[in-house]
């Protein structure tokens, strides 16, 4: 059952919700071609030139994917998400994704949703 529900707008408002909350973020980000056939655990970094085709391209709608946290490896901030391609994308289902610089859109816009538990 749903108790709340909530628009984060932002980076820094979706690593406060995260970081008080402990609660997925469910974002909705452009998705280039190298992001649909992505595999391995390295952190996806997709170039502007890449997110603005995706943007650009009238056959490519909004992607959904959650934020489950996030984190930083060799100097490099990322966010950790979970896609809904199954568990032969990225790392298990799960990729690291590049931070701090609103690519293909993933800053932008988040929703959160908590249940009756949670109160």
């Amino acid at each position: 059952m749903v108790g709340q529900y909530g628009f984060v707008y932002g980076l820094e408002a979706q690593m406060d919700y995260l970081t008080t909350h402990r609660l997925p973020i469910a974002a909705r980000m452009y998705a280039p071609h190298s992001f649909k056939v992505f595999k391995g655990n390295e952190i996806y970094d997709p170039s502007q030139e890449e997110c603005k085709a995706a943007e650009e391209d009238p056959d490519n709608s909004m992607h959904i994917i959650s934020i489950v946290g996030y984190g930083e490896e060799k100097g490099k901030p990322f966010w950790l998400i979970v896609n809904s391609y199954g568990q032969e994308w990225g790392d298990h289902g799960e990729a690291k994704y590049v931070r701090g610089k609103n690519a293909c859109g993933i800053e932008q816009y988040g929703y959160f949703i908590k249940s009756v538990e949670h109160f």
